[in-house]
């Protein structure tokens, strides 16, 4: 799964669902249960093979464009295009935990949400 190399590449593990798909793939259909959408808009969008995003300009309520660094061409987009997704991360090591059979509820413990404790093994 791509998931680990993804987060090392997403800044705050999150992004717009194409930065989402550029990085999984098909894989991302696997992921979708787990992205939760933020509040805030993306002000830029990738551009596949490039370094350089489009700009994300809001003119109108709903009227939202895309805008090319190198012409300048704004081409329309709709919101979903902006709309910024975020891994639930308690969801996802909660589920790694109890795949893992893990005992206690998943936490961060410092680094941002770079370390986290599962949980602990208990034989039986």
């Amino acid at each position: 799964m791509r998931l680990w190399r993804t987060l090392e590449n997403l800044r705050g593990w999150s992004g717009v669902r194409a930065a989402w798909r550029e990085h999984m793939g098909d894989e991302l259909e696997f992921l979708q249960p787990l992205l939760r959408p933020m509040d805030d808009l993306a002000l830029m969008l990738p551009r596949p093979g490039n370094v350089d995003s489009y700009r994300v300009v809001e003119h109108a309520e709903g009227h939202i464009v895309a805008v090319d660094p190198e012409t300048f061409d704004a081409v329309p987009i709709d919101r979903e295009d902006v709309i910024i997704w975020r891994l639930d991360t308690e969801a996802l090591f909660r589920g790694v935990a109890g795949a893992l059979g893990l005992v206690g509820e998943p936490a961060s413990v410092g680094t941002g949400s770079r370390l986290w404790w599962l949980g602990e093994f208990v034989p039986i």
